[in-house]
């Protein structure tokens, strides 16, 4: 059923604010360019305040293999308590990774606790290729449930999409009218705003989407680089996050569709650079530009 939200005064991407206190919830890699490390150089601005709770730290992004993880769970909950004495408000949370259920309801909690709100951006991350992540559980999959229910937009991929649907063993099945139909059921559950990437119809991908403000259902090509790049989503988020802050009169539509391009011809040239390691956006070399606001000459007829 939908989630009745109207009597909350929450944060919209078309209120102007002269200062946001930003929080974002995810896993730290002491070794790789994904999650806090591509994030925080991207959204980090003058009139911006940028946080951080991690939910793990992990040796190194799982790209390469082999990584010890500690979980901090305990962690999350005992700083939930310090930052509820200090009172610390965010205008804006954006959740990545997630281990667990508890970490969910702490996550729920902390939302509670807030005076006004908080505009809620969530990445789901859970699975690909129709498998839910090796060590995650479908208790995970029941908990992000509840995140999805207070969103005002989530980013999950196709299998994400239909892990939190229960819905998994139609990925591959997809057709155009299935997916408009996850998309209003997500809708139903709760999520005010959806956008479902990595979804591959015949030979051609996309990433489709519904916008709650605009009433809005839309569908997006885009190039596909034959190869995995850690970080790319994490860039994708930063790029929509960044013009729903700055831009908020432009249609979800025209900004997916201008960060789709950006992270395609990064990625087309990232791929003619020689890795030593392993293969993952070379971010900084882009900085300024991923960095500088959408050009609004770019995003209107």
């Amino acid at each position: 059923m939908m989630t009745d939200r109207s009597n909350k005064q929450r944060l919209r991407p078309h209120e102007q604010k002269d200062h946001h206190e930003i929080l974002l919830v995810g896993d730290f890699a002491g070794v790789g360019k994904v999650s806090f490390s591509v994030m925080t150089p991207l959204l980090t601005a003058k009139n911006r305040t940028l946080s951080c709770l991690p939910t793990a730290v992990v040796s190194n992004s799982f790209d390469y293999g082999d990584a010890v993880v500690y979980e901090l769970t305990d962690y999350m909950a005992q700083t939930l308590e310090i930052w509820q004495k200090h009172q610390f408000q965010f205008d804006l949370l954006i959740t990545g990774f997630l281990f667990s259920q508890a970490q969910v309801a702490i996550i729920k909690r902390l939302i509670a606790e807030q005076e006004k709100p908080p505009f809620l951006i969530a990445d789901p991350i859970m699975g690909d290729w129709g498998e839910l992540y090796s060590g995650l559980s479908h208790e995970l999959v029941a908990g992000m449930r509840d995140i999805v229910a207070l969103a005002d937009l989530i980013i999950p991929n196709l299998t994400e999409a239909l892990l939190i649907l229960g819905e998994e063993q139609a990925y591959h099945h997809v057709t155009e009218a299935k997916v408009y139909d996850w998309l209003k059921s997500l809708h139903e559950m709760g999520a005010q705003s959806i956008l479902i990437t990595s979804v591959k119809i015949l030979d051609q991908f996309y990433i489709f989407g519904y916008c709650a403000r605009e009433d809005h259902y839309f569908k997006i090509p885009y190039q596909m680089i034959p190869i995995h790049f850690g970080g790319t989503g994490d860039i994708f988020t930063a790029l929509i996050t960044n013009a729903l802050l700055t831009q908020p009169e432009l249609s979800l539509e025209r900004v997916v569709t201008h960060a789709a391009k950006v992270v395609s011809a990064i990625l087309e040239q990232e791929e003619t650079y020689p890795k030593e390691k392993i293969d993952e956006v070379y971010f900084q070399r882009y900085l300024n530009e991923l960095r500088a606001m959408i050009p609004l000459e770019e995003m209107v007829d």
